[in-house]
């Protein structure tokens, strides 16, 4: 996402008030606007279906939607961390001939792989035949985009994500809706996977038309996974324990079981997505501002070691890079923290406003601090991974998932009063152990790169 932040920070830079807004406002788009355009078309789809169809098939919709995406962002990652890291070496190495085989053999992996999840998991439901048929084709479509997007952002290509999504998913939400009159639940969930269809093969169709090489060696790959062994489980967990507090509440006294089989908990989903939607602003500055700073900083630093400079001026770049990262983790301190205070403070009020019921309240305080410690620790794992500190990703990454279960399951054990609070418990505590790791690292970042990380020394 650096190459596309460098674009909207030049665009920021020019002189006048619009070019700042447009920087800006595709930066939310790019890092926010996929899951929020989702969750508007489902609940657009829900809206001009909500007179033919029954709640319980509104339900069943909502939670497929959010299986299919929770479930394949959690077991795709590990492929799409270890292809990221590849398709980063072939374009550094400005080798990327072979690109073309490696988004074909990654997405056949990960579409293989997927399938024996997907449809194994809808076949144990009641659903009709036809709507475990396109349940099981949403999932792959989503777990493509979620590859295909990786290549995207490779080509800097922000406006064919954004156009990509905006056409797809209004695609999506005419259709579901649509559709639903006629067809009910199976309508909806067709018309939703073909604006997602949209979405996916656009996406390809760019790609292939920027890497025009012949598929060669599609398997290649799988051979250079070994060496990144550590990214694919880093993958897996970064996903998964932020996932895992909302499936324990699923279970939960208050959960939901539909008639299909599938078990939900509305408020606390909802109460977490507006918690998240508090990131947005973050996410829009660290893509346009604090990433392209500090990769600024990083190739200076690393280019004085390529340049055989004295030891001295690379403990200055040294030190100027952390002062970088000091300064800009305090920013986006700054930020986020005064977001989320306004949020809170704001929360009655606005709440009564949309109305929304306050058995979320709580669970959205405890939520809405999470997530500002969430996107805090962020932002260090993403300095950690520029310097391929993998065991100590892996590691606060495993110490995530471990207290958000430990912390979630005895937040059911004390009552409601307490949902949310181990998510916000396991932010915490793993934002502490996080900010102490990075800087002991960079205090001895030199070590770590001559010795500690030199394969020749190893």
């Amino acid at each position: 996402m650096a190459g596309i932040g460098f674009i909207l920070r030049r665009l920021a830079q020019k002189d006048d008030l619009l070019s700042v807004a447009l920087s800006y406002s595709y930066a939310f788009i790019i890092t926010s606007g996929p899951w929020i355009l989702t969750s508007l078309t489902v609940f657009g789809a829900l809206v001009i279906g909500s007179s033919f169809i029954s709640n319980d098939a509104k339900e069943t919709f909502r939670i497929i939607i959010i299986y299919n995406f929770s479930f394949s962002l959690v077991f795709s990652g590990p492929i799409i961390m270890v292809t990221t890291r590849i398709l980063s070496d072939m374009i550094y190495q400005k080798q990327v001939t072979e690109a073309t085989g490696l988004l074909v053999g990654s997405l056949s992996v990960l579409l293989g792989g997927q399938s024996l999840l997907a449809i194994p998991f809808y076949l144990q439901t009641s659903l009709s035949s036809m709507e475990i048929l396109q349940s099981i084709i949403g999932y792959l479509l989503v777990s493509g985009v979620w590859l295909v997007t990786v290549f995207i952002s490779a080509l800097k290509g922000y406006r064919t994500i954004i156009i990509a999504f905006f056409i797809g998913l209004l695609l999506a939400t005419i259709l579901s809706g649509v559709l639903s009159i006629q067809y009910g639940l199976l309508g909806m969930l067709t018309g939703f996977n073909i604006g997602i269809s949209v979405i996916l093969f656009s996406m390809l169709a760019r790609i292939l038309s920027e890497y025009q090489y012949p598929v060669r060696h599609p398997f290649k790959f799988l051979l250079k996974i070994p060496p990144y062994w550590m990214l694919a489980i880093s993958g897996f967990l970064n996903n998964i324990s932020g996932w895992a507090d909302k499936w324990i509440m699923w279970f939960s006294p208050h959960g939901q079981r539909l008639s299909c089989g599938l078990i939900s908990y509305p408020e606390y989903d909802s109460a977490m997505f507006l918690a998240y939607l508090t990131i947005i602003p973050s996410m829009a500055a660290f893509m346009v501002s604090t990433e392209t700073r500090f990769f600024e900083k990083y190739l200076m630093f690393f280019k004085s070691i390529y340049e055989h400079h004295p030891y001295s001026d690379i403990d200055n770049q040294r030190r100027a890079l952390q002062e970088d990262i000091m300064h800009s983790g305090r920013n986006l301190f700054i930020l986020q923290g005064t977001i989320t205070a306004t949020i809170i403070l704001t929360s009655q009020p606005m709440f009564d406003f949309f109305g929304i019921s306050y058995l979320e309240l709580s669970m959205f305080h405890f939520g809405a601090l999470g997530v500002f410690f969430h996107v805090m620790t962020l932002f260090i794992l993403t300095i950690l991974t520029y310097f391929d500190l993998r065991k100590p990703v892996v590691a606060l990454n495993a110490l995530y998932l471990f207290f958000n279960v430990i912390f979630t399951v005895l937040s059911i054990y004390f009552g409601m009063p307490y949902y949310g609070f181990g998510y916000l418990a396991a932010s915490l505590i793993v934002f502490s152990a996080a900010y102490i790791t990075l800087f002991h690292h960079l205090e001895r970042l030199p070590y770590y790169v001559f010795i500690k990380n030199n394969p020749s020394v190893r």
